[in-house]
C-alpha cells in the first residue's frame, strides 16, 4: 500500500522497460561537486539500454566522471500514475 492507503503495484522488469520506451523526457541524476544534480533530458531506449545524447558541458561531465548515475521517468493522471528508476553505469563516451 501507498503511503495514501491507495494499492501499490510492483512493475515487472520488462513493463518498467516498456513504459519507460513509451517516454521520450526523462530526468538524468549525477552528482556535481558532491551534490546530487537533475537534469532533463530527452531519451531513447534499445536493448534495456537508456540512451541520450548531449552538448558537452556540466551533464555529461558529471556523468562520465562520476560514473554511477540514476535515470528517472514517470507519468501521472488524476487517479493514477507510474515512475521507473534505472541505476546504472554511464560509460565513457568519445
Amino acid at each position: 500500500m501507498s503511503a495514501a492507503g491507495e494499492p501499490l503495484t510492483v512493475l515487472s522488469e520488462d513493463e518498467s522497460w516498456h513504459l519507460l520506451a513509451s517516454m521520450a523526457l526523462g530526468r538524468l541524476v549525477t552528482c556535481v561537486a558532491g551534490q546530487p544534480e537533475i537534469f532533463p533530458v530527452n531519451f531513447v531506449v534499445q536493448r534495456k539500454t537508456v540512451l541520450f545524447r548531449t552538448a558537452e558541458g556540466t551533464k555529461l561531465h558529471s556523468a562520465v566522471i562520476n560514473n554511477r548515475v540514476a535515470f528517472e521517468a514517470d507519468e501521472h493522471g488524476f487517479s493514477e500514475g507510474w515512475s521507473v528508476i534505472v541505476k546504472g553505469r554511464a560509460p565513457d563516451h568519445d
